[in-house]
């Protein structure tokens, strides 16, 4: 991740990283790996990815509830703060 400020410009979107100590957040980085690994298999050509297929995606993640949000969905909870999810 080396060049990971000239990716983010390249794709127009901040790349998070999971602070050292906080293990919970690698935690639920690799459970969203797991759940994107279930719709894209490990030799996935993702240049044969449309728009409507990786929107279908997003949405489903978007609108799973999670129990580290009190069993809502990442929607709900960045539409409450003031955050449009695509």
């Amino acid at each position: 991740f080396a060049l990971f400020r000239e990716i983010e410009k390249e794709i127009q979107a901040p790349i998070y990283f999971a602070r050292q100590h906080a293990l919970w957040e690698r935690e639920t980085n690799e459970n969203t790996n797991g759940l994107l690994r279930f719709f894209f298999l490990k030799d996935f050509d993702f240049l044969s990815l449309n728009n409507d297929d990786l929107q279908k995606v997003v949405d489903l993640l978007n609108n799973r509830p999670l129990k580290c949000l009190e069993w809502k969905n990442p929607a709900q909870v960045f539409h409450s703060h003031g955050v449009a999810l695509t």
